[in-house]
């Protein structure tokens, strides 16, 4: 089994890189997949164990597998999926990377990011979180602990969502050779393909056609959703600088 972590904030566009990604002849990415055992004793228990509950059934295993044997979950969605590779995005995945790394040594990352000014502008986000403030610290702290723990990994792949958006198939083509795999044209047409997480209410109790986080999704193309930045969200990017700092990290200016 070839597993790769995909890691990233919220509003990202990490679940339009794995609808592409799961349009691959050998690679799954079929849905956000939580680490069960993460979940346990959080305040986001019941989400995460929702998740896990429902994809086991899909799946045809006890939802238990998911916390006595990950990998052997992982080998059932792999099976369930008939490919070969893999890919675990769960964004709450970022904040347990050591974890991770403890439990499955050193598993190669792919890691999405966005410029924080746009996340910053996300309405869902704001109206999930209360404010673009909290939006965008969000994003900070998930960031963070991209940058503070990739050096875990020797093999750590960064992806821009504005490079995805604007160069799709250079793009794509560059991840897919470093999965190990042959390009496919057809899978940047994701929209054409079948996708587990469509016949799931794995989205706050919604199929993702239902629900405005993947709204963007049923569009029928790949197109950067780009707006200008308001007041409110330049001010909190300027008097942050570690947010600043973290930003221009990843090469923005």
């Amino acid at each position: 089994m070839n597993l790769f972590f995909c890691t990233c904030a919220q509003r990202s566009g990490s679940t339009l890189l794995t609808r592409i990604l799961d349009s691959h002849s050998r690679i799954a990415a079929p849905f956000e997949i939580p680490m069960a055992g993460y979940y346990l004793n959080t305040s986001d228990q019941n989400v995460g164990l929702d998740k896990i509950i429902k994809i086991s059934k899909l799946i045809g295993v006890p939802p238990t597998l998911a916390l006595d044997d990950p990998k052997r979950f992982f080998a059932a969605i792999l099976a369930h999926e008939g490919k070969e590779t893999l890919v675990v995005k769960e964004p709450t995945n970022t904040r347990h990377l050591p974890r991770i790394f403890m439990d499955f040594g050193d598993v190669p990352l792919i890691h999405i990011v966005r410029d924080v000014r746009q996340v910053g502008q996300s309405e869902a986000l704001i109206r999930a979180y209360g404010s673009a403030k909290r939006a965008m610290m969000l994003w900070l702290q998930y960031n963070l602990d991209a940058v503070k723990y990739h050096s875990y990994f020797s093999r750590a792949y960064l992806m821009h969502y504005e490079a995805l958006t604007a160069r799709p198939e250079q793009t794509i083509k560059d991840l897919v050779t470093y999965m190990g795999h042959e390009f496919e044209p057809a899978m940047l047409d994701y929209w054409l393909h079948d996708h587990s997480d469509d016949k799931l209410t794995l989205w706050d109790g919604m199929k993702p056609s239902e629900t405005e986080w993947a709204r963007d999704l049923y569009q029928g193309k790949i197109a950067a959703k780009v707006r200008e930045p308001s007041a409110e969200v330049l001010e909190i990017y300027e008097t942050t600088p570690q947010m600043r700092s973290v930003n221009e990290r990843f090469g923005y200016r």
